[in-house]
């Protein structure tokens, strides 16, 4: 797992580190949201406190922030990602999760806003080509 970061996301993951305590291994933004990925540990930090550190992180950043806890199984990441996902396939580098009819809205998002998301992360982080919702 190798992550090139840009200037902009290590600029946001100092930030994020700095104001709670919780190293971020990857970071996405968005229009109106921020996503870290972190390991188990600085998860568990980073959420403390009824998510209060997030919270505060919230208003420096003037956006919405979501966090994902790290996994090296790539079905409980894909599962943390997409908790919609009852159904996880895997064939090569392509992902095949089936969802409810009433969630694909919400796990694809505006605009693709989310699958655009979780493409980025499984293709960062685990070298996943495409992610198909079913």
């Amino acid at each position: 797992m190798k992550v090139i970061l840009n200037s902009d996301a290590i600029q946001n993951i100092k930030m994020f580190q700095t104001l709670t305590s919780a190293n971020a291994l990857d970071c996405i933004e968005n229009d109106d949201t921020i996503y870290f990925v972190l390991k188990g540990a600085d998860y568990r930090i980073a959420v403390s406190r009824g998510r209060q550190k997030i919270r505060i992180a919230e208003r420096r950043f003037k956006k919405k922030i979501k966090v994902f806890e790290l996994s090296k199984n790539l079905t409980t990441f894909v599962k943390r990602i997409v908790p919609e996902a009852f159904d996880i396939k895997i064939d090569k580098k392509i992902i095949k999760l089936k969802v409810k009819n009433y969630d694909k809205p919400k796990v694809i998002g505006k605009n693709k806003k989310n699958l655009i998301v979780i493409k980025s992360f499984l293709k960062r982080l685990f070298d996943i080509e495409d992610v198909k919702i079913i």
